[in-house]
């Protein structure tokens, strides 16, 4: 059956897109951590943070400001892979909620043609029978009052 409403084709859930969005969505993820802590603390915030995984980059640098130190480490693999999975749960969630949304606006959009549509039909129709009743009513009128209907050769 062909659809004589292209203008009115929904949105359906693409993979391909979805991927795409998710792919995008991760490039926002920073893969490091940056620790700013007091001297006397930092040694001890630095430690825990290797124990859980974390790793030294060393392409940035150690920096000593004042009684403050700040160093960026890498996430471990292990916590990059859970941030890039709620990520693909959210935009996955998001998208989802988009298509339907999109598909709800395309039946409400439908809905609205096909009734302007009847609506547009029926009224002229009404019409019609509105025209064919005053026709009717004046050749009676004409025959009541014995007058020559115009539309009769005399």
């Amino acid at each position: 059956m062909s659809n004589i409403y292209n203008s009115f084709i929904p949105m359906a859930f693409d993979l391909t897109e979805l991927n795409k969005r998710i792919e995008a969505k991760k490039t926002f993820v920073d893969p490091h951590i940056t620790i700013v802590e007091e001297t006397n603390r930092f040694l001890d915030l630095y430690d825990d943070h290797l124990s859980k995984g974390f790793k030294r980059d060393p392409k940035l640098p150690l920096l000593h400001m004042g009684p403050l130190i700040q160093i960026s480490l890498l996430k471990p693999k292990k916590l990059l892979e859970k941030e890039y999975e709620a990520i693909a749960v959210e935009v996955e969630a998001e998208y989802r909620a988009e298509v339907k949304a999109n598909q709800a606006l395309a039946v409400e959009n439908m809905v609205n043609r096909i009734l302007g549509e009847a609506e547009a039909k029926q009224a002229k129709a009404q019409e019609e029978m509105q025209r064919q009743l005053a026709n009717a009513a004046r050749v009676e009128a004409l025959m009541i009052l014995n007058l020559p209907n115009e539309q009769e050769p005399a």
